[in-house]
């Protein structure tokens, strides 16, 4: 059985295996939240268990693009 998932992926993500996928992601999540998690001290406060909670956000909403 063969499954053919239609999604535009962009230029520079094309080709790209899935830990290099989960990797950009996980970065562009980390930068995103940096600026809203500072303290008055310029320390970026993030968890993982809201960085895991981003990515899952992002892939559920991300699949369902894709269907």
């Amino acid at each position: 059985m063969k499954i053919n998932f239609k999604c535009i992926m962009p230029k520079l993500m094309k080709g790209a295996t899935p830990n290099e996928l989960v990797k950009r992601a996980s970065e562009t999540i980390t930068q995103k939240h940096s600026d809203a998690y500072r303290s008055s001290w310029g320390v970026t406060i993030t968890t993982r268990l809201a960085l895991k909670q981003s990515l899952s956000t992002t892939s559920i909403a991300n699949l369902h693009n894709c269907l």
